[in-house]
């Protein structure tokens, strides 16, 4: 349904996720397993946010009508594998990041998580305040 990956950055990528899928772990220790995963998810997270960054270019620039598409989350539904609610938060949070450069910088060096980013985190508590302000002030 969706296309192969033709960049050679997304080959690497692709290439990469095949190796690990493909190692077999059985009779691996509770701590190779665990540092494993906590690779994987570091991994993501710095793809994550390069998604993020690439998604604010691309929105900046308009390249999503260029399809025809009447909105960027309605060019991601039709293009790529992903949710047209994952694609709207997708779109969002670009835009916070791509507008707001303190917030794009912190995203693209690891200081915050590219799900910090996204709109709901910036709803306001029952004490006034929002988790990217507790997470931008040093509290985790």
């Amino acid at each position: 349904m969706f296309g192969t990956m033709v960049s050679g950055v997304g080959v690497a990528v692709g290439e990469a996720v095949a190796a690990v899928a493909g190692e077999c772990r059985d009779g691996w220790s509770g701590p190779a397993r665990s540092a494993r995963l906590v690779e994987l998810l570091t991994a993501r997270e710095r793809l994550d946010a390069e998604v993020l960054r690439c998604a604010g270019e691309w929105d900046a620039a308009g390249a999503w009508r260029e399809g025809g598409a009447v909105t960027a989350a309605s060019w991601l539904v039709d293009r790529a594998p992903m949710t047209r609610a994952d694609a709207v938060t997708l779109v969002r949070s670009a835009r916070l990041a791509w507008s707001h450069e303190p917030t794009g910088k912190a995203v693209a060096a690891g200081d915050i998580t590219a799900p910090h980013v996204e709109p709901s985190r910036h709803e306001t508590d029952t004490h006034g305040t929002n988790a990217y302000q507790t997470f931008t002030r040093g509290s985790r």
